[in-house]
């Protein structure tokens, strides 16, 4: 982070949880829903599972997706055989577009309200990436902060979820998932269908190595809340070789208050192995 910001972090002992919409990742948590896998492919699973629940008796205990059932009741009013209306119906789904589904829009106008209360902290596993260094602290003149997961202290660190990366678009859910969905055998599940959404990167991003922790914020109406944390679970602070002396010297007193069981490390650069090196001095 910024040397300002640290400033302010330090002061106010509180963390800045942001909307994904304020993310510098454009792909990050994607807007539009998708799915992965094809019209034709629900369509059979669909039909193929109509056919077990018919054959085991199986009563769905939600609600069907109005549409399947309106066409699975205009088959069968029309008389034909179980097989001719199944087979109606797979042929009827193919030449649908999942998107037109009611469930779907509802899906993505619940999406597409829930990201600007969406509060996420990001956080890493590493504090000597070069290109964060560079990137997120002003080119060596700020800091890392290190905080440990403590139980005794409520951390939000110890839910902290794992990114993954991927170059593959993330997907809502699995067919299996959405299929037991539509026929009324279970419920919607924000997290088995929306939850990947949440965690999903592009492999370029690889190597922040972040991990996030979730949550959200529907009072505020701003796009970041800014979250007390618990002073004992921050634990050290990192300087950059190019912070200036006098920075440093701002650093430790604010340190003094308070926050003294705070170990500070400052940076150089080992032109030989080509790493960075941390020394404690506080």
């Amino acid at each position: 982070m910024k040397m300002a910001t640290l400033r302010i972090v330090l002061a106010t002992r509180a963390l800045r949880w942001s909307s994904p919409l304020l993310f510098n990742d454009p792909f990050d948590y994607a807007r539009k829903l998708a799915f992965g896998f094809s019209t034709e492919e629900f369509a059979d699973a669909l039909v193929n599972e109509l056919e077990r629940m018919l054959r085991e008796q199986i009563t769905p205990k939600g609600q069907i997706e109005p549409l399947i059932s309106q066409l699975l009741a205009r088959i069968t009013d029309s008389g034909k055989n179980t097989d001719a209306a199944l087979n109606d119906l797979r042929a009827a789904w193919r030449g649908k577009s999942l998107t037109e589904l009611p469930s779907f829009k509802t899906m993505q106008a619940a999406w597409d309200l829930y990201l600007p209360f969406m509060r996420i902290l990001s956080l890493s596993e590493v504090n000597d990436s070069e290109p964060m260094w560079a990137h997120y602290a002003e080119d060596y003149r700020g800091a890392v902060l290190e905080f440990g997961s403590f139980d005794d202290y409520d951390s939000p660190m110890l839910v902290a979820k794992r990114v993954t990366y991927s170059n593959d678009p993330p997907v809502v859910g699995t067919l299996d998932l959405f299929v037991k969905q539509m026929t009324g055998q279970k419920g919607f599940d924000y997290d088995e269908l929306l939850g990947p959404l949440e965690i999903v990167k592009k492999k370029l991003w690889e190597y922040e190595r972040e991990r996030r922790v979730i949550s959200n914020d529907r009072k505020n109406g701003l796009l970041y809340t800014d979250i007390d944390f618990h002073p004992r679970t921050l634990s050290r602070i990192y300087l950059g070789h190019r912070v200036e002396d006098e920075n440093k010297k701002d650093v430790a007193l604010l340190c003094d208050q308070g926050l003294e069981h705070v170990e500070v490390y400052e940076s150089t650069i080992d032109q030989y192995e080509r790493k960075q090196l941390f020394r404690r001095i506080k």
